[in-house]
């Protein structure tokens, strides 16, 4: 009825498995490029993603939904990070961390030859709340596509009207300190070096 097409698509890694993962990709009306927003399509969230495809984002919806969620529509959202990560035996990700890279691989998807959408590789934006905001500062981390001036993370409750990215830094959310303390799952190698570049103290980063 709003004129976008939506669609899943199965992107296969070339690991020894060829192992495959599921990722939904919704494109506004129109021709592009499209701006892109990426979020683990928990409930709350594919409404974000509503919101932002009537603004002329394209939404990718990514394999991220947490462990502890489920989501109907989306079977395998939630576990196919484990098969992942056996592709990957030497790897110490956590299960927030490969959710993360995950997201990483649909960019470098849409970005490529192959991809079914056009898409600004200038205005690429990960939302996400709480557990789900963490995911997005896994994917800050590994990316340049997406850059981060601090390693303290806040998500905005509605997409931004424009430009990217909807990642934004802020000392009152969930702190690197706090997250090597307090959320093990998030707690990789590459955010514990990051430890000593955020403080208990007003005006991180």
């Amino acid at each position: 009825e709003d004129g976008s097409t939506r669609r899943r698509i199965r992107v296969t890694l070339a690991t020894p498995n060829r192992v495959a993962f599921e990722m939904a990709l919704w494109l506004p009306d129109g021709k592009g490029p499209f701006p892109l927003l990426l979020t683990a399509p928990r409930f709350y969230q594919r409404y974000w993603g509503e919101d932002a495809l009537e603004r002329g984002y394209a939404v990718c919806l990514f394999p991220g939904v947490d462990s502890h969620h489920r989501e109907a529509d989306y079977p395998g959202y939630d576990s196919v990070w484990q098969t992942i990560r056996k592709e990957y035996p030497r790897a110490t990700w956590t299960e927030i961390s490969t959710k993360g890279w995950l997201a990483s691989r649909c960019i470098d998807y849409l970005l490529g030859d192959q991809s079914v959408a056009e898409i600004d590789a200038d205005k690429i934006a990960i939302i996400g709340f709480s557990r789900y905001g963490k995911q997005a500062m896994m994917l800050v981390l590994s990316m340049s596509a997406l850059a981060a001036s601090s390693p303290a993370v806040r998500v905005h409750p509605r997409p931004a009207p424009t430009g990217s990215p909807v990642v934004t830094p802020t000392p009152r959310h969930h702190p690197i300190f706090q997250v090597n303390g307090f959320f093990p799952r998030c707690a990789t190698s590459q955010v514990v070096r990051m430890n000593c570049r955020s403080t208990p103290t007003a005006g991180m980063g």
